[in-house]
């Protein structure tokens, strides 16, 4: 039985000259090489979220090391020119598997500093996964993304937008031309997006098993029951041709929303992490192809393409070092079986 083993991981690799106060520069490059040596060989398929590229060589010493554990396959975000005044997405993939394709989407600039220089969006790969002698070929459709951060109203409001704009990118890469050929899903292909979404899914800090109003908000839109008043006919939004079937593997799995926020210190003299679940690997599903039999009351959704095993929360604590943990937000694993 294939069996894949897939992180999504916002790294914290900051760009030079923004970092936590007495940090040492966040010890971007000591926690790099922490990583590649203890982790990189426990996983097939890793998404990196704020893995920059400008200004810095760490995303190449990041590809490079990768490489040397078996992960030899890359899609990364584009490269920003300096004139734009922005700063790339800091979006990457690493694959044992071989990329067949990849693009990318970018939102326009955002509000806060961070967000209005840094190029957000998400980025595109499929990957060509394992296959035993007699089975069919499949592809796996990894959206890897990283949304409008803050709580304010206007923060808020930007990050809805990119909810709408990332579903039209996800519908423009798995949909079918006019005459229905040329899809860019197939029925044996999986469907993720991972990543930090800077939505807090839980109800409140202490309450995992409830859902937050805007996380129901967002899960409605990427299924296509939320109406996208920029899209097309033909290209979702409500229109019951691109929607899917979105399951959050990690809640699936655990029963609750996990905390998936932490800090690089925690500890005594040091701030109380907040308790929020911001990043997720989301499993889409395509609705289309089991419309009728939804509608009937047959089924309640399809039979899944793939398997997930071994789903957690990876904390990537560390000790011996003057940080706590490899990243300031956990990662997210699960193993894809079929």
């Amino acid at each position: 039985m294939p069996r894949v083993r897939f992180l999504t991981l916002n790294f914290f690799l900051r760009p030079p000259g923004i970092s936590e106060k007495d940090s040492k520069g966040d010890w971007k490059g000591e926690r790099l090489e922490l990583f590649a040596e203890r982790e990189f060989r426990n996983y097939d398929i890793i998404a990196f979220q704020e893995t920059f590229l400008s200004l810095s060589s760490r995303r190449a010493t990041l590809i490079r090391l990768a490489a040397q554990h078996g992960l030899v396959h890359v899609a990364a975000g584009k490269s920003q020119p300096i004139w734009r005044l922005k700063v790339d997405a800091g979006l990457l993939v690493v694959s044992r598997f071989p990329i067949v394709a990849t693009d990318e989407w970018t939102f326009g600039r955002g509000t806060e500093i961070g967000d209005w220089l840094a190029a957000k969006g998400v980025l595109y790969a499929r990957i060509q996964l394992p296959r035993e002698k007699d089975d069919v070929d499949r592809h796996l459709h990894l959206f890897s993304t990283h949304f409008q951060s803050t709580d304010s109203p206007r923060a808020k409001e930007l990050r809805m937008r990119q909810f709408f704009e990332a579903k039209r990118f996800i519908d423009s890469k798995l949909g079918c031309d006019a005459d229905g050929k040329n899809c860019g899903q197939r029925p044996h292909d999986a469907v993720l997006f991972a990543g930090d979404m800077n939505v807090d899914a839980r109800k409140s800090a202490e309450d995992g098993k409830n859902h937050a109003d805007e996380y129901l908000r967002m899960l409605d839109i990427y299924s296509g029951r939320a109406m996208d008043p920029a899209a097309c006919p033909g290209e979702g939004g409500g229109d019951g041709n691109l929607n899917f079937f979105v399951n959050d593997v990690a809640h699936d799995a655990l029963g609750e929303h996990p905390i998936t926020t932490s800090r690089l210190r925690v500890g005594p003299g040091h701030p109380e992490p907040d308790k929020k679940c911001i990043d997720f690997i989301l499993d889409f599903a395509p609705r289309g192809a089991f419309k009728a039999a939804a509608e009937s009351g047959i089924i309640d959704q399809p039979p899944p393409v793939v398997a997930y095993e071994n789903v957690r929360v990876e904390k990537f604590l560390i000790e011996g070092q003057p940080f706590s943990s490899l990243s300031d937000h956990f990662g997210v694993a699960a193993d894809m079986v079929w």
